[in-house]
């Protein structure tokens, strides 16, 4: 048993999830847990010192996060200095393009996460992010269990999912595609393996990525506990668990190959036509989104910003969905089960009606060579150079399209149907829900077992629960006095701070102006400043007109001077 509480560790990031899947595999530890609580925490304060000093622990994750992220820069760096030495100087501009967006992208994560922090965390972090460590550091986070700090938006993990997803919408996707438009267009043969190489990796990355949210996300015990209905597919046999995870990167791997395939071949064919598809697409998603009133995004970011927030974010889950499938995005308060099932069968299906719209474009064209008219395009060089590079280029064959389509599709199929007939039986109804985040959301608060589960309603935008904000209000005044003498870990100054001030029971309104006092004193010292209660007092201090900065934290307001 010893050695299996090994292996689980090995097999998690984070010591608490490695210690569940030991404690499912095992029922003698699940009732000893049970009688002697002191035990499961002793068993966890060991898997977490095992992680941080094991040599497949915190530094193995740690520089196989690194390392993969490094790679695939790599790759993508050297496919662009390709692409300018044979003169496609307009390809490496956009694979640049792409990178630097990617990178663009993991700034403002870095922004928004870490902004009330001041300039030295923000460069810091911006080092970070440019020199394509970013996965790796944020990787070391979730394996240390590094604490959300009370001005961050969101968890070590919430950030490492942020960046990864960052990653594929910006660089992994659009850099694919253009890979493989470059490839068909005209590709010479002393650097088609090279390009071959670089979009094989970007795939199998994003396979890795793709997998790894979904997988940690599932195996993390307090999503488990919190929502038992959507987390918990994966079993607890650890062998298992690793066919299923290969599985995972095998789907997101082959799909965005597919998809890139299908995008190229549509492009080249037509670039209208790819442009209204892949538009009509996204157009009907957010339409149904809207219909069933489902269109604002589940985080808590309200007004016109949380319209653009909104949109910004539905697009990039549908996008991220379409190309690579990743199975976390299946969930009601991102694509939905029955959306994401669809769009995994349009995925499927458009690669092969691009096939037949490609080459019959190009045979109606009466084209004898795309890649010989490309290298007289670039080169316009002498007869002898271009007989050269005609003898160097390669043009795909209909026969060789069909053969590869059926390849990947055929990999595709057989990989998710092992993990369907793995996964426990009672999730599968996940991939055809039709439960809108409206109605996730409201049911934390309804059926929540528990207060612990019960108060993460505030994470939620208030759009989203304001029909039964009259029972969150009548919930939170019963049991706010319990919990000021309970003090459960989750009621924090910052969790108190959201409350509106007329939810609070009048025997805790001192307690609860305190903890935004003390919120603001953290807030202000971080900032190097001076909280008052009131403008009035801080004239009187301070002497003179001054024109008080606000600071809102929950309804109440602070008036801070630096």
């Amino acid at each position: 048993m010893g050695k299996s509480l090994s292996k689980a560790l090995r097999a998690r990031k984070t010591a608490d999830a490695g210690v569940l899947q030991w404690k499912n595999q095992n029922p003698s530890m699940e009732e000893l847990f049970e009688k002697y609580p002191w035990v499961e925490e002793m068993v966890l304060t060991m898997g977490e010192e095992l992680l941080k000093n094991a040599a497949w622990g915190l530094w193995f994750r740690v520089i196989t996060g690194s390392g993969l992220s490094m790679v695939d820069l790599a790759t993508d760096i050297n496919v662009i200095r390709v692409y300018f030495e044979e003169g496609q100087k307009g390809y490496g501009w956009m694979m640049l393009g792409m990178v630097l967006a990617s990178m663009g992208l993991q700034l403002l994560v870095v922004v928004l996460q870490n902004g009330k922090m001041g300039w030295g965390k923000l460069l810091r972090e911006a080092l970070i992010v440019v020199s394509g460590l970013k996965p790796g550091f944020d990787a070391m986070r979730v394996v240390s269990n590094a604490e959300m700090e009370e001005h961050q938006v969101m968890d070590a993990k919430g950030e490492l999912v942020f960046t990864k997803c960052a990653e594929m919408f910006c660089e992994s996707i659009p850099g694919c595609i253009l890979q493989v438009y470059a490839l068909i267009q005209g590709g010479s043969g002393g650097q088609m393996g090279t390009k071959i190489f670089s979009i094989v990796v970007s795939a199998i990355t994003t396979g890795m990525g793709s997998a790894s949210i979904s997988y940690d996300f599932d195996s993390d015990p307090e999503k488990r506990r919190s929502l038992p209905s959507f987390y918990g597919y994966l079993p607890d046999e650890g062998n298992k668990r690793t066919v299923m995870y290969v599985c995972m990167v095998l789907n997101s791997a082959l799909l965005l190959l597919l998809r890139s395939i299908g995008a190229a071949l549509l492009m080249l064919a037509d670039t209208k036509i790819f442009v209204a598809y892949m538009a009509g697409d996204h157009l009907l998603y957010l339409l149904q989104k809207l219909v069933r009133g489902d269109f604002l995004y589940w985080m808590p970011v309200e007004g016109v910003g949380g319209l653009a927030f909104s949109l910004l974010l539905r697009v990039i889950v549908k996008t991220l969905t379409d190309f690579t499938g990743v199975l976390q995005l299946r969930g009601p308060g991102e694509m939905g089960g029955a959306a994401w099932l669809w769009t995994m069968f349009l995925a499927l299906v458009a690669p092969w009606v691009a096939v037949p719209v490609y080459f019959g474009t190009l045979a109606s064209n009466s084209t004898n060579s795309t890649a010989v008219e490309i290298v007289l395009d670039i080169t316009n060089s002498t007869t002898d150079a271009l007989e050269l590079e005609e003898s160097d280029a390669w043009e795909p064959k209909e026969a060789d399209a069909w053969r590869l389509l059926g390849g990947l599709s055929a990999g595709w199929v057989f990989a998710f149907g092992v993990f369907l007939s793995l996964m426990k039986k009672k999730y599968r109804s996940t991939f055809w829900s039709m439960e809108t985040s409206t109605e996730w959301i409201q049911s934390v608060i309804v059926l929540g077992e528990n207060d612990a589960i019960k108060q993460e309603i505030f994470d939620f935008n208030p759009a989203k629960w304001k029909a039964i904000a009259p029972q969150v209000k009548e919930w939170v005044r019963e049991g706010w006095m319990g919990w000021e003498r309970d003090k459960p870990d989750w009621f924090t100054d910052n969790w108190k701070s959201r409350v509106p001030a007329n939810w609070v029971p009048k025997e805790g309104k001192d307690e609860w102006k305190a903890s935004l006092r003390r919120r603001s004193i953290s807030v202000a010292e971080r900032k190097g400043s001076v909280v008052y209660e009131s403008a009035k007092q801080m004239t009187e201090v301070i002497g003179g007109d001054v024109a008080p900065r606000r600071e809102v934290l929950g309804k109440g307001r602070v008036y801070i001077a630096n």
